[in-house]
C-alpha cells in the first residue's frame, strides 16, 4: 500500500492487476473453474413427487362480506360522471431533504383548464407579489451596499455606484430599454448603410448630371464652330461667284471693239 494512501478517506486499497504474457498460450491462466465430468446416473434438477390432495379446493382468499360503505363506479355511479363527492381532508406525502415546500389551495376535479385559470388566479399572483417583495428587497440591499462604498470614496466606487443605480432603472424599465435600444440600433444601421448610399447615389447622379451638361456645351460649341464654317465658306463662295462675274463682264467688254474693227475691215475689202 502507498504511503499516501489513507483508507479511511480512500477506501480500502487494491493492487493494480496487470496482465501475464504468459497467460495467453500456457494452459492453467485465469480464473479457475472445477472439473466437470459425465455423471450417468444425473437425472436433471430434482422436483418433489406430486400427489392428489382429496381436500384441496384452491388458492386461498380472504373471505368477502359485503360493505355497504364502500366507494365504486358500481355503487356510486354518479360521482365517476359528475363532480367528486364532498372531501374532508387530503393527505399528501414528500420525501425530499429540500426545505421551503408549502402547499394551499389544493383543488380537486376534472377540468385541467378550469384548474390553470384557478392557479393562476389564486398561487399565481401570490407568487407575483412575493417575487416582487423578493426583488425590491434585493434591490434595496445593492442600493445600500453602493450607498456604503460611495461613502468610502474612489474613482471606483463612484463609478460603481453610478452604474449600478443606471442598471436597476434599466431593469425596472426592461421593455422600455429594449425598444429604445432597439430604435437607436435601426437609425445607426439606417444613417451608416442606407443612408450614405442614397448620398452617393445622389451625388453620382449629379456628376452624371454635370458630365451631360458639358457633353451639351461641348456640342453647342462644335455646332457653332461647324455653323461658322459652313457661312465662311459659303460667304467665301459668294465672293469667288461674284469675282467670276465681274471678270467675265471685263472681259465681254474688251473683245467687243475687236470684232467691230474686223467688220470695219471686212467692208473695206468689199469696197
Amino acid at each position: 500500500m502507498p504511503e499516501d494512501w489513507d483508507e479511511e478517506e480512500d477506501g480500502e486499497w487494491e493492487a493494480p492487476q496487470i496482465k501475464n504474457p504468459a497467460c495467453k498460450a500456457a494452459p492453467g491462466c485465469g480464473e479457475w473453474k472445477r472439473p466437470m465430468i459425465d455423471n450417468p446416473d444425473y437425472k436433471g434438477k430434482w422436483v418433489h413427487p406430486m400427489i392428489d390432495n382429496p381436500d384441496y379446493v384452491g388458492e386461498w382468499n380472504p373471505k368477502q362480506i359485503p360493505n355497504p360503505d364502500y366507494f365504486s363506479e358500481e355503487t356510486h355511479p354518479e360521482a365517476f360522471h359528475t363532480l367528486v363527492a364532498p372531501i374532508g381532508g387530503v393527505a399528501i406525502e414528500i420525501w425530499t431533504m429540500s426545505s421551503g415546500i408549502h402547499f394551499d389551495n389544493i383543488y380537486v376535479g376534472n377540468d385541467i383548464s378550469a384548474a390553470q385559470e384557478w392557479a393562476a388566479a389564486s398561487f399565481g399572483a401570490k407568487d407575483a407579489k412575493e417575487a416582487a417583495i423578493r426583488k425590491a428587497k434585493l434591490a434595496s440591499k445593492r442600493a445600500e451596499e453602493r450607498l456604503k462604498k460611495f461613502k468610502e470614496g474612489g474613482f471606483s466606487n463612484t463609478m460603481n455606484y453610478y452604474l449600478g443605480e443606471v442598471g436597476d432603472v434599466l431593469a425596472d424599465n426592461l421593455v422600455a430599454t429594449i425598444v429604445t435600444i432597439s430604435l437607436g440600433a435601426i437609425g445607426l444601421i439606417y444613417y451608416c448603410c442606407i443612408a450614405g448610399d442614397d448620398d452617393d447615389d445622389v451625388s453620382y447622379g449629379a456628376e452624371q448630371d454635370y458630365d451631360i451638361v458639358e457633353e451639351e456645351a461641348e456640342d453647342e460649341k462644335a455646332e457653332e464652330k461647324t455653323e461658322e464654317k459652313t457661312e465662311k465658306k459659303e460667304s467665301a463662295k459668294k465672293d469667288d461667284e461674284s469675282k467670276t462675274v465681274e471678270g467675265d463682264a471685263k472681259s465681254a467688254k474688251v473683245s467687243s471693239p475687236k470684232k467691230g474693227k474686223k467688220k470695219k475691215k471686212a467692208r473695206k475689202d468689199d469696197n
